[in-house]
């Protein structure tokens, strides 16, 4: 069973927004990362962070558009998505990417299905004095998983896998200008785990800037991540990451985002 704080299994299980919580819609300047499952174009991005843009999320809380060297719009069904009034999440596919910015005319569609997708989580950045305060604390800000994010895609091929994150945290090490991170999932080919101590944190933004070595079942020469997320909320009380996972014995990149909660 699935708790408000446990791991989402995805894609069979929708995050709900809790009912008292009004979530995050209309236009507004948020952080936002994202990854996506297709080839990049040359000089192309798959892993992209932006500490903030501009943003509009549709009326249940679903981000609709976001502005990457213009306008990015989707006017297809959000899959996997939740919002907790601080963080919001989803999965576009099935449809073509609208607009004129770096993903317009984007048609994500194909035999891959619901496998060739674009993640994104997008929220409130904290403030300078709420990372200041964390900072200031002495102490390590540990989070766990919020119960959102949507499943990674191992894009094996064959029909929808089911996927589990089992296990993450992410930690604020005393000083606050580091971050360790432990994270745990499911895919059809097996469970991947990557652990991390030394991602550094400037301002409210994080990101590997060596690759994670991760181990996993089909990992026979090596896998490697590399994740990007932010801190949001008006008390650093949350954070948000995409991740993508590469594997030789794969013909794709296992890419997910996870959202996480401070205890």
């Amino acid at each position: 069973q699935v708790s408000g704080l446990s791991a989402g299994l995805m894609p069979s299980v929708r995050a709900q927004s809790p009912e008292s919580v009004s979530p995050l819609t209309g236009e507004q300047s948020l952080s936002l990362v994202y990854v996506h499952d297709w080839e990049p174009a040359a000089n192309g991005r798959r892993l992209v962070k932006m500490a903030q843009t501009d943003t509009t999320l549709n009326d249940a809380g679903q981000l609709v558009a976001f502005d990457d060297g213009g306008p990015n719009l989707w006017q297809g069904q959000v899959f996997d998505s939740g919002n907790d009034g601080i963080l919001a999440w989803g999965r576009w596919t099935r449809d073509t990417i609208g607009g004129s910015g770096t993903l317009a005319g984007h048609s994500i569609t194909g035999a891959e299905g619901v496998r060739n997708s674009f993640r994104y989580i997008t929220g409130v950045p904290a403030p300078r004095d709420a990372v200041a305060a964390l900072r200031a604390s002495g102490g390590p800000a540990t989070f766990s998983l919020l119960g959102g994010g949507t499943g990674p895609t191992a894009g094996e091929g064959g029909g929808v896998s089911i996927t589990l994150l089992t296990q993450g945290t992410v930690t604020v090490q005393p000083g606050g200008k580091t971050i360790a991170m432990e994270l745990s999932f499911r895919v059809a080919s097996g469970i991947y785990t990557l652990t991390a101590t030394d991602i550094p944190l400037e301002g409210a933004e994080f990101a590997s800037q060596e690759p994670i070595p991760t181990h996993g079942v089909l990992c026979i020469t090596g896998c490697s991540t590399q994740l990007s997320g932010f801190l949001a909320g008006e008390q650093a009380q949350r954070a948000g990451l995409a991740f993508s996972v590469y594997n030789p014995a794969l013909s794709k990149h296992i890419n997910g985002i996870v959202a996480f909660a401070r205890h």
